[in-house]
């Protein structure tokens, strides 16, 4: 026998996860079409992309849907916490599934922080420095693009879009020990650089001022 009082779960719930919400972490409580009640606990940090679903239906079953961390396959399947027979047994499950939703992106959150700190590098010699960037200034499709490739390969991070050209540029720069040299100095050199604007760029090496740099580095 079903005992539970849904407008009562949903203000309980409400009030009891009201703060874990936060600057980093947003969590929401509302009523939907198909849900008495619909918990969504989310990252509101840029270096992580999250969010995990908690889903009451009005015979008492808990189902957490598959997350969204950005990899999440299509099709892919959630997993039943439980099922609730009275107003408080709902409570505690959708409150103890939202607890953990919270703890493991609070865990990424840490993680993804740690690995985004800069390490120290090795300081980049002049010589270095001048052949990657008469690399860079060789031309488009014979400099710039390659070690852009180059600082893709090196650094993790992809290009803003994706292309077969952009696959074909990672795939030979890997292979290339002079663009991944090249893509070493000038990561390390931008790194190690002041932190200036496009304008402030131009007025360090004496060029008009015109709010754009140049290409950058991925």
């Amino acid at each position: 026998m079903n005992s539970m009082n849904l407008d009562e779960v949903r203000r309980q719930v409400t009030a009891r996860v009201a703060g874990w919400d936060d600057e980093d972490v947003a969590v929401r409580v509302e009523k939907t079409a198909r849900h008495p009640l619909h918990v969504a606990v989310s990252s509101r940090h840029p270096s992580t992309y999250y969010t995990q679903w908690v889903d009451l239906a009005d015979h008492g079953t808990v189902h957490l849907p598959a997350p969204d961390d950005g990899f999440t396959s299509v099709g892919a399947k959630g997993t039943t916490a439980g099922t609730a027979t009275s107003t408080d047994d709902a409570v505690a499950l959708v409150v103890g599934e939202v607890s953990k939703a919270v703890r493991h992106l609070r865990e990424m959150q840490a993680r993804h922080l740690e690995w985004d700190r800069p390490a120290p590098q090795p300081q980049v010699g002049d010589d270095a420095l001048a052949e990657a960037c008469t690399l860079w200034q060789g031309g488009r499709d014979v400099g710039s693009s390659p070690v852009r490739a180059a600082a893709r390969v090196l650094s993790g991070v992809d290009h803003y879009f994706h292309a077969d050209f952009i696959t074909e540029y990672n795939r030979q720069a890997r292979t290339t020990p002079a663009v991944l040299a090249a893509g070493v100095a000038l990561l390390r050199a931008v790194n190690a650089a002041p932190h200036r604007n496009a304008d402030g760029w131009t007025a360090e090496v004496g060029l008009p001022a015109g709010g754009f740099a140049g290409r950058g580095i991925t």
